[in-house]
């Protein structure tokens, strides 16, 4: 398990958002985990209110039928208005991440914006 905490600039010096990766069945290699930062990073603008993200990547040496590939990754993200769990399956690690990243700024915003409907 690897933790890095982020600065966010804005927020006055406050350490606000802390990325927690994990593996199973497979090593992370330098650039996954780069890629895993950088994009990680930028997400706290899609909600402001992120306290921490745990990321786990997760090989299947035998993976179901019908399954799009091998590798999982299983985002957590812990919010202000609540959790939010995704889970995205590919080929390679690579995809996996960025195919959850993206599911994971769509949830986010739509949760933000329904926080901010109910005002």
């Amino acid at each position: 398990m690897e933790r890095k905490s982020v600065y966010l600039p804005y927020k006055k010096g406050v350490f606000a958002m802390n990325i927690i990766i994990k593996s199973r069945n497979m090593s992370i290699k330098d650039d996954v985990r780069e890629l895993t930062y950088d994009k990680l990073e930028t997400i706290d603008r899609v909600d402001p209110t992120l306290g921490d993200i745990e990321v786990e990547y997760l090989f299947e040496p035998n993976p179901a039928r019908g399954s799009d590939g091998q590798y999982k990754v299983h985002f957590t993200a812990y919010s202000k208005h609540g959790t939010q769990r995704i889970e995205s399956v590919a080929g390679s690690p690579r995809d996996a991440f960025d195919d959850g990243v993206s599911r994971l700024q769509r949830v986010l915003r739509k949760q933000r914006d329904k926080a901010i409907s109910h005002r």
